[in-house]
């Protein structure tokens, strides 16, 4: 039946978008262990401003970017997830069309 497929497609997809947040969050994380650790070695107030901002400016694009993965896989899981109810509603209404 055409289910399977469908079912393991979406599979995949939730699959794929748990490995993109678990990435995002390890990524995440690695970077705010970083940046303490670059904030320690600061040498006084303005040089922790400093790093603060630029830790700010990188976290930023990489949660843009972060953002834009998983919400491409987010609307693909739902698309996916969607498919058979619309299949399901087409066919209903193509069968009420030829009766």
């Amino acid at each position: 039946m055409s289910e399977t497929p469908l079912n393991a497609t979406t599979a995949d997809i939730a699959g794929d978008y748990r490995a993109k947040v678990i990435e995002a969050t390890h990524a995440n994380i690695s970077a705010a262990f970083d940046f303490a650790s670059e904030l320690a070695g600061a040498k006084s107030i303005p040089e922790m401003v400093e790093r603060s901002a630029a830790h700010a400016r990188k976290q930023f694009d990489a949660g843009s970017i972060q953002n834009r993965e998983i919400w491409g896989l987010a609307q693909k899981l739902a698309v996916e997830t969607a498919r058979p109810a619309a299949t399901s509603i087409a066919q209903a209404f193509d069968k009420t069309r030829q009766s």
